[in-house]
């Protein structure tokens, strides 16, 4: 049975579009873009993200849900910078990092993903009908644009289920071609045989940098700590601290609580409750620690 289910799907509608901040800010702090979101309607058939999608070129960032998968294409008239068609190291980390982001703002929270990843093709889709999506596919678009424009400036399909969510690489971009070194002539007296050269590696592509490394990333265990609140007492207020004793901080119910990933701040959320259990919704992702200024006094 498929974890994508007619709930499912119209709580994959209502997340996104709730949370509009968390589609576009990893795309603007990746690729320096100011773009806000707009979600439209949930549309049906795999044709239809085909027919939308077009011979474009992009990125294709996929998500695992166990056996399936969810697909969200990127077309190139984002726009995206040039670089992504041949990624430094750094700059592909930045590409895996839509995924991941995404990965935790684009679904619901009964919905934990078991792997993504990116990859930068000349035809999205051939890299799609490579993913293998259902012939009744949900298809979401997304319409991104300037904040001073009425008119959009392109748009993200979000597109599950995918029965092959594993990316591999398809019509990728051409390594740029290196100039021949130049080896100066040997004298005739001189020369003698050499070993021949051993060939390095190729660097890994931007296509296949998230399927060989993701896997062993997604399993290293990291803490995820929510924090409602905190504030500096005296050690004499500690002491005196016992059952019944009511503690009042400085911040409202309204706000939103820090969420750490290993002792370091990445989103912020509120509070939520999910079944009888206790979960946070993220609002805010790549957070960052506010400093108060203080006037110092000559």
């Amino acid at each position: 049975m498929s974890v994508f289910t007619t709930e499912i799907s119209q709580q994959i509608v209502e997340t996104c579009r709730e949370n509009t901040a968390a589609i576009v800010q990893p795309l603007n702090s990746s690729f320096g873009t100011n773009l806000e979101a707009n979600v439209g309607e949930l549309l049906s058939g795999a044709n239809v993200a085909t027919e939308r999608i077009g011979d474009a070129a992009g990125i294709a960032v996929t998500f695992q849900f166990g056996d399936e998968g969810a697909v969200c294409l990127i077309p190139e008239s984002l726009p995206i910078p040039d670089w992504y068609r041949s990624p430094s190291e750094g700059q592909a980390n930045q590409l895996q990092t839509i995924g991941m982001e995404w990965s935790v703002g684009l679904f619901p929270l009964d919905l934990e993903t078991t792997g993504f990843g990116s990859a930068a093709t000349q035809s999205l889709k051939q890299q799609f009908e490579k993913l293998a999506p259902v012939d009744d596919a949900s298809v979401l678009e997304v319409q991104l644009r300037l904040p001073d424009s009425d008119e959009p400036t392109c748009s993200l399909l979000l597109v599950w289920p995918v029965t092959n969510p594993v990316l591999e690489s398809v019509a990728p971009w051409p390594a740029p071609e290196q100039p021949a070194a130049m080896t100066p002539p040997q004298p005739a007296s001189s020369a003698r045989s050499t070993p021949p050269a051993v060939q390095k590696p190729e660097k890994s592509s931007a296509a296949t940098l998230g399927v060989r490394h993701s896997g062993r990333v997604l399993k290293v265990p990291v803490d995820l700590t929510v924090r409602i609140a905190s504030k500096k007492v005296d050690v004499n207020q500690v002491r005196n601290i016992t059952p019944g004793t009511l503690i009042t901080f400085n911040k409202t119910c309204e706000s939103l609580l820090d969420v750490f990933v290993a002792d370091k701040l990445k989103f912020r959320g509120e509070a939520v409750k999910v079944g009888e259990r206790f979960g946070i919704k993220i609002n805010e992702a790549d957070a960052k620690v506010v400093r108060e200024q203080r006037v110092h006094r000559i």
